[in-house]
């Protein structure tokens, strides 16, 4: 088909009106015996004057007839063509987010870390296979690029081996059912907006420490801190090589003396989360005179930028099957780590941290809007998904670019994972059928309640108001239920659920929260390890955290009695 041939279509197409009065005119110029432009005189026009030449005579004519005062249908014909393509393109071009935030697909490729001076600079690597890379290369190199500007960790909370759960309404307390526009999932009340203001890091100083000390029940709490970080201390990695500044949840080759390793394989989680326990306490990777571990959390940041694999979705630091847990435990303790810089310029730790969140934000289920083990898995369940959440939040307080439209979605996925009006919450969406591999992972005795604290922290995250009834009575029958449980006669604790009851009800305010941390304080004073190689730990046999052992278990611990300076109050008055 010849290029005339194209026009001509395209002009019967979008402009019928107006070919019809040109073929109507063109018929009395002939009958008149004027020149006329046929179809051999279109051939003529291309082979003297070429395409532009007959775009020329075809289009000028056009602009002639349009502004004739007798083609008024033409016009209209225009005008309703356009007014259809303006309307149409508001359904294919994305309109801007209030508060700056940005869409994903805006984002793709908006960091670059590196400048790329040829070919060889460029790495190819499937996001949804990444690896924990060598890094013995690249640490001294990049210990020097960081030096003490080194790097700093987010927020964060916990575990990665918690398994699926289905919804157990509790007997001994029974509540009303909301009256809401759908009781299942709370109806019209239920806000989709962004993230709380409050529960910053303000209070991560040693005046805040200090003070909690100065009571008689307060100092063993922070002897217990400072004990369990020396524990860390003697169990960090220090051979040369890849693993140096890491953790290691399986630390038999290491330690030879402690009990209780763990099995999970993931350093990046494991490095992840002590850290964090180290940023709670006020410690960091920059100079200060107060500062005795800033080595420690400094190397332990190098080895988790230099395991980051840059990939076209952002930082992937998801190793292994559970690896989103290891991507959100590892973002928590970057974004942490940049937010408590004292110079806040946007450096490799800071750039680190958002590519870190970027991953998050394009792995996310699009559909239902919560995360699981693997990129884009569908569904999420409720533990992967707020180990994202935290990380997103700690990034906003490192004032990161966040998606609002991520955020809305969690609120969705929070929908599905609702019962009982909104006042306790499921591991995985309560129409969801179990698979075999969920079964195979089992259901743990504390999982109802883990999921019931977790679900209720998040909707305070994700901008629940104070006062909320679901919420009310959400925490009510979390703080009757309370940190510990009796088993063979003997007090214990589920520390995955201790740890989001225990920000929770932080996070609440005053009226249950002295009683519940004040029992979980004093029962984990006293079970803590007192002689030989394991004094400063802890361990408590348990499903979810087996995989983590005694240092999952040290590191919850430690975050748990950070608690009431580690975050500020999200409903601090």
């Amino acid at each position: 088909m010849r290029v005339y041939d194209i026009l001509y279509f395209l002009e019967q197409i979008f402009f019928p009106l107006w070919a019809k009065q040109q073929a109507e005119a063109e018929a009395e110029a002939e009958a008149e015996d004027s020149e006329v432009l046929t179809l051999t005189g279109k051939r003529s026009i291309i082979r003297s004057g070429g395409v532009i030449g007959l775009l020329f005579h075809y289009w000028g004519g056009w602009f002639r007839r349009i502004f004739s005062l007798d083609r008024v249908g033409t016009l209209i014909s225009i005008f309703i063509h356009l007014l259809i393509f303006l309307l149409l393109s508001f359904f294919f071009f994305p309109l801007p987010y209030e508060d700056g935030l940005i869409d994903i697909i805006a984002r793709q490729g908006e960091y670059v870390l590196t400048e790329i001076k040829s070919d060889a600079d460029v790495r190819l690597i499937d996001p949804l296979q990444p690896q924990e890379k060598d890094a013995g290369e690249n640490a001294n190199k990049l210990q020097k690029e960081i030096g003490d500007l080194a790097i700093k960790t987010d927020d964060v909370n916990q575990d990665q081996t918690q398994p699926p759960s289905v919804p157990n309404t509790t007997a001994e307390i029974t509540l009303p059912m909301l009256e809401t526009d759908n009781p299942q999932v709370g109806g019209s009340r239920w806000e989709r907006s962004g993230f709380q203001i409050g529960g910053g890091f303000g209070d991560r100083n040693n005046d805040v420490r200090s003070r909690l000390a100065g009571s008689e029940a307060g100092k063993r709490g922070e002897d217990a801190i400072e004990a369990a970080l020396e524990w860390f201390v003697a169990h960090q990695d220090r051979h040369a090589g890849s693993s140096y500044g890491s953790w290691s949840f399986d630390f038999r080759d290491s330690c030879g003396i402690c009990t209780n390793s763990g099995t999970h394989k993931s350093r990046i989680a494991a490095t992840g989360i002590v850290t964090l326990a180290f940023l709670g306490a006020g410690y960091t990777h920059e100079r200060s005179p107060d500062n005795k571990y800033r080595k420690v959390v400094d190397d332990a940041l190098v080895y988790l930028i230099t395991q980051a694999i840059d990939t076209e979705r952002g930082a992937s630091l998801n190793h292994g099957l559970e690896g989103m847990y290891s991507q959100g435990i590892a973002a928590i303790a970057l974004c942490e780590a940049a937010a408590m810089q004292k110079n806040k310029r946007k450096n490799l730790l800071w750039t680190k941290a958002q590519d870190a969140l970027r991953f998050i934000e394009n792995a996310q289920d699009r559909d239902g809007g919560g995360w699981r083990y693997i990129p884009n898995e569908r569904p999420g369940d409720i533990s992967v998904t707020a180990w994202q959440v935290m990380a997103l939040k700690s990034g906003k307080l490192a004032n990161m670019n966040i998606s609002g439209p991520v955020l809305y979605k969690v609120n969705d996925f929070l929908d599905l994972v609702a019962y009982n009006g909104g006042r306790e919450y499921s591991y995985l969406p309560i129409n969801y059928k179990l698979s075999v591999s969920d079964q195979l992972r089992g259901t743990g005795a504390d999982s109802a309640w883990t999921s019931n604290a977790t679900g209720l922290l998040l909707r305070m995250y994700l901008s629940w108001e104070a006062g909320a009834v679901e919420l009310d009575d959400g925490v009510r029958i979390i703080a009757k239920k309370g940190p510990l449980k009796i088993v063979d006669e003997n007090y214990t604790c589920n520390l995955y659920y201790a740890y989001y009851g225990t920000l929770l009800m932080h996070h609440y305010g005053e009226k249950y929260w002295e009683n519940w941390y004040g029992q979980l304080r004093e029962f984990l004073v006293k079970k803590q390890a007192k002689n030989g190689h394991e004094a400063g730990s802890w361990y408590f046999p348990d499903f979810y955290c087996d995989k983590g052992g005694r240092l999952l278990n040290t590191a919850l611990a430690v975050l748990i009695l950070e608690t009431p300076y580690r975050y500020l109050p999200l409903y601090k008055k």
